[in-house]
């Protein structure tokens, strides 16, 4: 059995070799230099559209990683308010000495918690507003045993003018106190659903 495969191994070896000999002493053919004109010719075309349509893994790799953070930028309100309005606004308890103000605000999407504010204490609220001009939150707010709400922001109403507003809330209605430019600008308003 070992005599045969290497009698197996030594014709092909003698096969390879002459053949290696044949095509490095043969002239190519016409045909066999049109075949390699056209080979190179299509290994070029290939190339040449690998560039420009195909995309390195590394420049992939960063343009997602650039796609990604943009769009956390843009869900990310807390941190950043990319194109759209940053909104503070501080709540001053303003009811009287001794009365502590418990207060919830919240819009379709959030809910800020519950938050209890002595008298001349406040509670600020930090947000964005969307783009679309819709954001809006409001608060109940009890003291004494009764609830009272309002609604502390409507993004039609306020946008132009609450990039840093205060509200004091005395137990008539919330009072706005913000600047618009030189000026400022103090308005009162009913609790929802009372008369001032």
């Amino acid at each position: 059995m070992e005599k045969m495969v290497s009698h197996v191994d030594h014709a092909y070896i003698q096969a390879t070799s002459f053949y290696s000999i044949y095509t490095r002493n043969s002239k190519p053919s016409p045909i066999n230099k049109r075949h390699a004109f056209l080979k190179k010719n299509q290994d070029q075309d290939q190339n040449i559209q690998k560039n420009h349509t195909g995309m390195n893994p590394f420049i992939t790799r960063h343009f997602t990683l650039l796609i990604s953070s943009v769009l956390v930028i843009f869900t990310t309100c807390d941190a950043f308010c990319f194109l759209r309005t940053d909104v503070h606004l501080n709540i001053t308890n303003q009811l009287g000495s001794g009365l502590d103000l418990t207060i919830q605000c919240k819009s379709r999407d959030d809910d800020l918690g519950v938050h209890v504010v002595p008298f001349d204490g406040y509670y600020t609220m930090n947000f964005c507003s969307n783009n679309w001009g819709t954001t809006q939150f409001y608060c109940g707010m009890t003291w004494s045993g009764k609830l009272h709400w309002f609604d502390i922001f409507i993004a039609e109403r306020d946008s132009h003018r609450c990039g840093d507003c205060t509200w004091r809330i005395l137990p008539e209605g919330p009072c706005m106190t913000c600047n618009i430019g030189e000026s400022k600008e103090y308005v009162c308003y009913q609790w929802n659903g009372e008369v001032f």
